[in-house]
């Protein structure tokens, strides 16, 4: 119910609150053809796919919260499913100070230090939580504390990342987003199986795809955002 709910909703405000921008129409450009050559240009773009990659592994760690921080929390830890709910819409408020923050400061430090600052945060905190899995110190308040920390980081982090992805396109920009778009979803499905099959009842596969979400993710910057810029 709730997702038919919000479904409508988002159709509404989209049809109320949004205008095309776009001038004059192309007609062609939701034909498969240029679809497909669009997609094979962007994939062979090294700014496209540095961005895409490093927003994808920043988001697995939210895929990762998604699928198996119930699990743990409720059936590990012990809360109530009541219990879990509010502690998962706690850990959501990281999300949305790190949305408002970068929102505010991006002008003024830069898409890609903002990046950086995000992919620090992400790693970090995927680093911590694994930590406390290896050493058995998790607890509902470690989960709940340094996922917090890591939604504030991917907040920093995607909405910039999906920004350089789509710089080098302002010919098909909406084109490029749904294709990092797939890219990112298709990840977390396939992160979903993963998560499903490995599943211990502890909470170590939690905490070590979280600690490669976002390390990767940092690592992705670096070793891959960094040197497609300098290309570019």
């Amino acid at each position: 119910i709730m997702m038919v709910a919000f479904g409508i909703l988002m159709v509404l405000v989209t049809l109320v609150g949004f205008r095309e921008t776009i001038s004059v129409r192309n007609t062609s450009a939701l034909h498969p053809i240029i679809i497909a050559a669009n997609f094979a240009r962007f994939l062979k773009n090294p700014t496209f796919v540095a961005y895409t990659i490093c927003s994808t592994l920043s988001a697995l760690g939210v895929f990762t919260f998604l699928n198996a921080s119930a699990p743990v929390m409720i059936e590990v830890l012990g809360v109530s499913p009541t219990e879990y709910g509010l502690w998962a819409a706690t850990s959501m408020l990281g999300f949305m100070a790190g949305g408002l923050v970068s929102g505010r400061y991006v002008r003024r430090i830069g898409l890609d230090r903002m990046i950086f600052l995000g992919g620090i945060l992400v790693a970090g905190a995927g680093s911590a939580l694994l930590v406390a899995a290896l050493t058995d110190t998790i607890s509902t308040g470690v989960i709940v504390t340094l996922f917090a920390i890591y939604f504030f980081g991917h907040a920093s982090l995607q909405p910039q990342t999906i920004a350089g992805a789509l710089t080098p396109f302002p010919d098909a920009a909406g084109t490029a987003a749904s294709l990092s778009g797939f890219v990112m979803v298709a990840g977390g499905a396939l992160l979903s199986i993963l998560l499903g099959a490995t599943g211990d009842g502890t909470a170590l596969p939690m905490a070590i795809a979280t600690a490669f979400s976002g390390v990767g993710a940092l690592l992705s910057y670096l070793f891959m955002v960094r040197p497609a810029q300098r290309r570019a």
